[in-house]
């Protein structure tokens, strides 16, 4: 007696056929969205694919086609894993989705506007919330489209009014990153600059320290908000150079650096906004606190003074440039320059001084005339004259050393003799 046999690859067909076919056939016909979800997208008048019966030479097919993408065999599976568990592609899927989180996150905005049908406020963050799970799998099952970038874009508003400010921040820069010309991006960056400037204002009254964590709050990142704050503002004038809060985010990240002593990361910044936004709002805000940003960059007389100088550059383009608005900062205006003006005069005494410990004293004599004449106000100039006095007859150069040695390579005559003794290379 014969016994029927059925290989195994022909029962996982039947059951996949039957799955898919149950699961397309008990689905009701979504209603349609009006209100403040997408209201440029109708989601009843989009016409849905018909679905055919799924058989064994079809999967064969597709398994061909698939093949031909430029993708791992591990890449292959796990798409189709996804397919055998209603979470591949479906565009169909990804339509009816859509719509059902619109129901959601249109009812959590209506309660939000009127307080009809739901009153407590958890309630309704809790509607956002699960209208941005939908949102993220309608996302899903649909990506490189339109509908992905819509879906993706109200995940994120919708964690955003959840106040799950972390996970809709990831939302917003996966639309900027996916879709470079999304026709969001100006309400992306402006979403992404509150949620900073939010962060910011909490690590201003409780600043994290690097071995804090947060578990309890979750508007707030885990750890390190400062640092995910001032990311933020610099991808958004990085991912929108042009756009309209680009060098308010600039100057933000710059003020919240000045506060708690970055002070070359706020140079850097106030330097930036300087350069790449000449006509923005904030160029004396960014002129002044520049300045005062240079000045604390210098670490005094015995190190370089390139900051010095370019706060003293900064200080003549803003009075050249704002006359009016420093009239109210007269006074700071001239301590500014007071202080700049000192400084270098301590920079001369520190040079002249060390040329006249090394017996140099034409280099140095050459320090004490410029703080004499130039820097005739400052207390160094004084000093100066009595050098001048004492270093009068002496010789510009020490006394050299070993002469003999030094006699072998001082004519230049020999040298260059000595240069053209080398024989040619032969190459």
């Amino acid at each position: 007696m014969k016994r029927d046999y059925c290989p195994p690859w022909v029962r996982v067909a039947m059951v996949s056929m039957l799955a898919c076919s149950g699961c397309t056939r008990f689905q009701k016909d979504a209603p349609s969205v009006t209100g403040f979800g997408l209201l440029h997208r109708n989601v009843e008048s989009t016409k849905l694919p018909t679905v055919s019966q799924v058989n064994h030479e079809q999967a064969v097919t597709e398994s061909v086609s698939e093949e031909k993408r430029d993708e791992s065999s591990g890449q292959f599976l796990e798409r189709q894993m996804n397919w055998l568990r209603g979470r591949g592609e479906d565009e169909q899927a990804a339509v009816r989705l859509l719509a059902e989180a619109e129901q959601i996150y249109n009812r959590a905005t209506n309660a939000r506007a009127t307080g009809n049908g739901v009153n407590a406020t958890e309630e309704i963050e809790e509607l956002y919330r699960k209208a941005a799970e939908i949102y993220d799998l309608a996302a899903q099952r649909w990506p490189d489209s339109a509908l992905e970038e819509d879906a993706m874009f109200m995940a994120a508003e919708s964690y955003f009014f959840g106040k799950l400010y972390p996970e809709a921040d990831e939302r917003f820069e996966r639309v900027v990153t996916n879709f470079p010309k999304s026709r969001y991006l100006d309400r992306v960056q402006r979403r992404r600059f509150s949620i900073a400037h939010y962060w910011l204002q909490v690590d201003k009254q409780d600043p994290q320290m690097f071995y804090e964590f947060n578990l309890t709050d979750e508007t707030l990142p885990w750890r390190d908000r400062f640092n995910y704050a001032v990311r933020i503002l610099d991808q958004i004038r990085l991912d929108d150079p042009t756009g309209d809060i680009a060098d308010d985010a600039t100057v933000m990240a710059a003020d919240a650096c000045l506060a708690i002593g970055r002070y070359q990361q706020a140079e850097n910044l106030y330097s930036d906004l300087i350069k790449t936004f000449p006509s923005s709002e904030h160029q004396f805000h960014a002129h002044w606190l520049a300045i005062q940003t240079k000045l604390r960059l210098y670490r005094g007389p015995d190190y370089g003074g390139t900051a010095l100088l370019d706060a003293e550059k900064l200080l003549t383009q803003l009075r050249r440039q704002f006359p009016q608005q420093i009239q109210d900062r007269h006074e700071d205006v001239v301590r500014l320059q007071a202080e700049i003006h000192y400084k270098k005069a301590e920079r001369q005494w520190s040079v002249a001084e060390f040329f006249h410990r090394r017996a140099s004293y034409g280099a140095a004599r050459i320090y004490y005339r410029t703080l004499v004449d130039d820097y005739s106000d400052t207390p160094f100039a004084a000093n100066a004259r009595q050098r001048l006095v004492s270093t009068e007859g002496r010789p510009s150069k020490p006394t050299q050393r070993l002469q003999w040695l030094a006699n072998m390579f001082d004519d230049k005559e020999d040298i260059a003799k000595l240069l053209k003794d080398v024989p040619a290379s032969n190459e």
